[in-house]
């Protein structure tokens, strides 16, 4: 037997063993946490994961209570404060990568834990009713009977009803992946024992439970929210309303409406001790008082007004009455995280056990007894697992994509589709302006306002654990996307930065002091770079390590190619294709142009792409004088493709800063165009001389003159260059090979 089996059947042993968790004696309950946790550290230390902030965060914050909760007086104190470090050392620091039967395991635990809560419960009336208790003698006595146990083997009123309401929902989801019919019956009957347990157990238990069930169905289950909730609601209030468990729900409804005499009431003494613990609160805001001090001054403040003892009956102020602001931070973040988590994965058992605990907390202190303590420890570590295994491989994509056309949107649209292979929701924030610019990636307070809009969904980032981003390469560009990486660096996220140009090292090189700085700060937290070309390669040396930095060309779109047509070169056909501007080099093809239409030289040339406004009338109105001209304005799909299939010249005199790896040159080379463009950016990469195009002189009409005049007179060369760049394409070039490229790089 080798170490994997090992590990897997001793994983599965102990989600057996916790999932018997109630049918273990109370004095024994502690130890097998303990057990539990030095299994995992001893027997899968291998596994344990890359702590991230948060989960540090969370872990010293509950390490800290349990150190200020012992004393040298009571070190018995540790034994039981236990599952607070145990149970986030065995959830929140488990790779949840290095076991691929984890999910099995799990769903193993769901089985056993509804299982063995049904067996004991059942126990219980039995045995109960062997006594003689019957009618209302039990239905009252039932809570009393529970708490006192049969022997070692007992469970307050409270603990049990949250374990039940908690084993309801595991029991939901058993009853989904089971297949038997019998099995499902048998499923259905459990709940429902369940359900009435709890309405005899605990009446605030109880409307926790539904208060977390709406809360879910409106939040996540909207579709046949009014049918599924009237149902559920006429089936719950039958059972209220029957008598007895009727008189237990109207003793709490009086106790709310009328304020009992003297000083017994419990809404009373409820309301005085969060008068007192307010009270307190306020005079030690930042600090608290320790966990010792807090109980003797809580202890006093309630004497003072004629009422014995009590916790804080709401844990979130008894952590700040305790450890200060910083416990009652750490304790509500760690919430948050819990419920954006659960609502982005749609993860509905975490998101109801997450919502159970929360109202638990703010009624019950469940760290002061034991049984709260483990069911609390355990449950949000099962939680953060199921979650963790959820968002396994899920990426987000932030960047631009379509509209306004660019090159980089049209690159993030196919990753994202890649990243999405399945069909279901796509997790992305979409950053693109309002419309397009040639000042993209120069620093506009408009551009700036519109886009920190897409700030409000920074919190799709929790249900992931990738992030895939392509910013700007100027120090604006880089700078917008800070918010959105630190965060993930926060949260412990892979990052993976794609570069769409050869900017970057250069615009690093041209900063200097705090803004160099922070520059190199937010692309250094990437784990992972992706540039266009091996020429780009060192574009980000100065941020990530060499054997980080991925090459990932772009690529063509196979329906471009669908219908492709014969090329014949006894005219020129000229095509332009990009977003006219003067650094694409628009000005010098329409120079090239005017020259030809004075040689006599015939042609037809096509120019596609956006127009900025504040050039639309100059462009227009120049290229209305030029003979063979025709301008399409925005091309996309079948209309592009027929475009390049029709034309047998490219030409892109670009000396755009920013320029990398074309998407146009490339699908023009895919429909077997003849490439006329500068030697910029990654081009070089793509275009040897001769062989698949030419590598002209920036800024020079003359020298495009020149290259067109050339294939007017080699038509042979120019067929043998358009079948040389369609064997390249598709070896090369495919959209397929992009995706498949992305995915093994998110993957290595």
């Amino acid at each position: 037997m080798n170490i994997v089996t090992i590990r897997r059947n001793l994983l599965n042993l102990l989600m057996v063993i916790m999932g018997c968790y109630v049918l273990i004696p109370f004095n024994f309950r502690n130890g097998i946490t303990i057990i539990a946790g030095l299994t995992v550290l001893i027997f899968f230390k291998k596994a344990i994961k890359a702590v991230t902030l948060i989960d540090l965060i969370v872990f010293l914050s509950f390490f800290f209570y349990t150190l200020l909760k012992i004393n040298n007086d009571n070190i018995s104190e540790l034994f039981r404060l236990s599952p607070l470090l145990i149970y986030p050392l065995f959830f929140f620091f488990f790779n949840y990568k290095s076991n691929q039967n984890l999910k099995k395991g799990l769903a193993l635990f769901a089985q056993v834990i509804f299982i063995s809560i049904n067996v004991f419960l059942m126990g219980f009336i039995i045995y109960f009713l062997a006594l003689g208790y019957r009618g209302n003698n039990f239905v009252f006595n039932f809570p009393e009977m529970m708490n006192s146990g049969i022997g070692s083997f007992s469970f307050h009123p409270i603990y049990i009803s949250i374990l039940l309401c908690i084993s309801i929902v595991l029991g939901f989801e058993v009853l989904q992946n089971e297949k038997s019919k019998w099995k499902k019956r048998a499923i259905q009957l459990g709940i429902v024992f369940l359900l009435i347990n709890i309405i005899f157990l605990s009446r605030k238990a109880f409307l926790f439970f539904i208060v977390s069930y709406l809360i879910y169905v409106f939040l996540i289950k909207r579709k046949a929210t009014f049918f599924t909730t009237g149902i559920s609601l006429s089936f719950i209030c039958g059972i209220i309303f029957i008598s007895p468990v009727s008189e237990r729900f109207l003793d709490l409804y009086a106790g709310f409406i009328n304020e009992p005499s003297g000083f017994t009431g419990s809404t009373y003494v409820r309301q005085q001790i969060y008068n007192c613990t307010l009270g307190l609160i306020k005079e030690s805001p930042i600090f608290g008082y320790g966990l010792s001090e807090s109980s003797l001054i809580m202890e006093e403040c309630l004497q003072s007004k004629n009422i014995s003892f009590h916790n804080t009956h709401n844990q979130f102020l008894g952590m700040w009455l305790s450890t200060g602001l910083f416990g009652f931070m750490c304790l509500t973040i760690f919430f948050i995280k819990l419920f954006f988590e659960s609502y982005s994965l749609k993860n509905k058992e975490a998101f109801i056990i997450s919502l159970l605990l929360f109202t638990s907390l703010i009624f019950e202190n469940l760290f002061d007894r034991q049984d709260g303590l483990i069911i609390f420890s355990f449950f949000v570590g099962y939680i953060n697992l199921k979650n963790q295994l959820d968002k396994q491989n899920k990426t987000i994509l932030i960047g631009p994509l379509p509209n306004p056309v660019t090159g980089l949107s049209i690159a993030n649209e196919l990753a994202l589709s890649t990243l999405n292979p399945t069909g279901k929701p796509l997790l992305s924030i979409n950053t693109s302006p309002k419309r397009f610019s040639e000042k993209l990636g120069r620093f506009n307070l408009i551009s700036l306002l519109h886009f920190t809009l897409n700030y409000l969904e920074i919190y799709k980032i929790i249900s992931v654990s990738k992030v895939y981003y392509t910013p700007g390469q100027t120090f604006f560009g880089v700078l917008k996307y800070a918010p959105f990486v630190l965060f993930s660096k926060f949260l412990g996220k892979e990052i993976i930065v794609h570069i769409h140009g050869n900017y970057v090292a250069k615009q690093y090189e041209k900063l200097d002091g705090l803004q160099k700085r922070i520059f190199r700060k937010i692309l250094s937290y990437s784990n992972k770079g992706i540039v266009l070309s091996k020429t780009l390669h060192n574009n980000l040396s100065p941020f990530i390590a060499k054997e980080n930095v991925f090459v990932l060309p772009n690529f063509y779109n196979k329906q471009l190619t669908e219908q492709p047509v014969e090329k014949a070169f006894s005219e020129l056909k000229i095509c332009y294709l990009s977003n006219l501007m003067n650094e694409k080099g628009v000005f010098f093809l329409l120079e090239a142009l005017e020259e030809l239409n004075a040689k006599g030289i015939s042609f037809k040339a096509t120019i596609a792409g956006h127009i900025e406004q504040s050039q639309q009338e100059i462009l227009l109105n120049k290229m209305s004088q030029i003979e063979g001209l025709m301008y399409k304005g925005l091309v996309r799909g079948e209309e592009k493709s027929q475009m390049l299939q029709e034309a047998n010249v490219f030409v892109l005199p670009t000396f755009y800063r920013m320029e990398g790896l074309p998407i146009s040159i490339i699908e023009a080379m895919a429909t077997g165009n003849v490439i006329i463009t500068t030697n910029h950016g990654a081009i070089p990469d793509l275009i040897t001389e001769g062989e698949n195009g030419f590598l002209i002189k920036k800024k020079s009409a003359d020298a495009i003159v020149e290259k067109l005049l050339f294939l007017v007179e080699n038509p042979s060369k120019a067929k043998e260059i358009s079948n040389n760049n369609i064997l390249k394409a598709k070896r090369s070039f495919t959209s397929e090979k992009f995706s498949e490229k992305l995915l093994n790089i998110l993957d290595a």
